[in-house]
This record gives C-alpha cells, structure tokens and sequence, in this order.
C-alpha cells in the first residue's frame, strides 16, 4: 500500500512540475525551483518509460536555469535517477577537470595508497569566487553537490580510479559531510584498501582535528 502511495505521489510531482514548466509564466521560475521541476518532470518520464522525452525535456529546459554549474548538477541529478550515470559523467567532468584536475593529481599521488586520508590534508584552495567567505556559501554547496554527483556516477559505471580523484578532493573540500565520507569508503574498500576506509567510517572523535 505504501509503495503504491509512493509512487502516486511521485507522479502528480512528476505532472506539476511539466505543468510549472509549460506555464505561460514559467520564465519567472527562479533558476533553483526550474531545476527541481526539471528533475521530477524528467525522472516521471522515466518511470513512464518515455526516455526520449525525458532527455527532450532536459535538453530544452537546463539550458534555461543560466548556471552553468546547476545546469551540469541538474543534467547529473536526472541521469542518476534514471540509472544512466554516463548522462551525469557528461554533464559534470567537464566542469571537474579544469577547476579540479591538479588538485584531484596530488590527491592521487598523496592518499591512493591509503596511508594517508584526503581529509587529514590541508583544504585545497580552488580559486576567488568559491573562496570568498560572502558570496562563496551557495557555490560551494553546488560544488559539493557536483562532485558527490560525479563520484557517485563513476561508481555506477565501475570506473573506481576516476571515482576516486573525485571523493578523494570532495573529502579534502568538504571533510565533514558525511555522504562524501562514506562514499569515499566505498571506494577505497572497491580498490583494496579495507584499512583507509575503516579510518574514514571512524567516529566524529577519532578523526584530524576539526573534521
């Protein structure tokens, strides 16, 4: 009974939402609410098993949020959801590589082997905009999004060396959010080593100070 309400539930979300988006006022939809109607619109479709039209839909609205980091969260959101992790890969390395790749390179090289953890490292600084302290809250929260979004898609496609570079810079920027925590366990233990995941899964008291 209850995964029946459920799943009414999630199609009348699925329903309001095209309508929100189909709204002669649907412009004045702000970036945030565009992309959630987007991504219950697009994973109904799914569930109706209309594929084409889900990614129509993606296609048409995402451009539509005007940030490009959103539209990448947004794009990867959908193609999680509909278990299809290469749409969420597209959408967000893109955006990883250029502000991410040398720093995810010395991640590698200091912490794949497991003796030393991503979060016991000293934060990366990534740059003015996401380091500021006024403006830079909501991009590092989208930041943070993007990057659990992409490790997690390169999980699902098994591709756990790039997943790795991914958590392993989501737990150095972010090493108390726990997902990214666990998530990064996850991975080490998919790679043979048991031993830095159990580290990373310790309570909140056994962990470097301020983690």
């Amino acid at each position: 009974m209850k995964a029946s309400s459920d799943a009414r539930l999630r199609s009348l979300r699925g329903v309001a939402a095209r309508h929100a988006l189909e709204a002669p006022d649907a412009h004045r939809l702000l970036p945030q609410d565009r992309a959630f109607a987007i991504v219950e619109a697009a994973l109904d479709l799914h569930r109706l098993g209309r594929p084409v039209e889900m990614l129509q839909l993606v296609d048409r609205e995402a451009s539509r949020i005007g940030d490009p980091w959103l539209e990448a969260v947004t794009r990867a959101e959908v193609g999680l959801g509909a278990k299809t992790p290469g749409i969420a890969i597209e959408a967000l390395r893109p955006r990883f590589d250029p502000l991410f790749g040398a720093i995810a390179a010395r991640l590698r090289e200091a912490c794949r082997a497991g003796e030393a953890l991503p979060d016991a490292l000293p934060p990366a600084r990534v740059g003015t905009e996401i380091d500021d302290p006024f403006a830079g809250a909501a991009v590092r929260e989208i930041l943070r999004k993007g990057l659990f979004l992409l490790a997690r898609a390169q999980v699902q496609k098994e591709d756990h060396e790039a997943a790795f570079e991914v958590a392993a810079t989501l737990v150095n920027l972010y090493p108390g959010y726990e997902p990214g925590r666990l998530l990064l366990a996850e991975i080490y233990r998919r790679l043979g080593q048991p031993g830095a995941a159990e580290r990373l899964d310790a309570p909140p008291a056994q962990r470097p100070a301020g983690v």
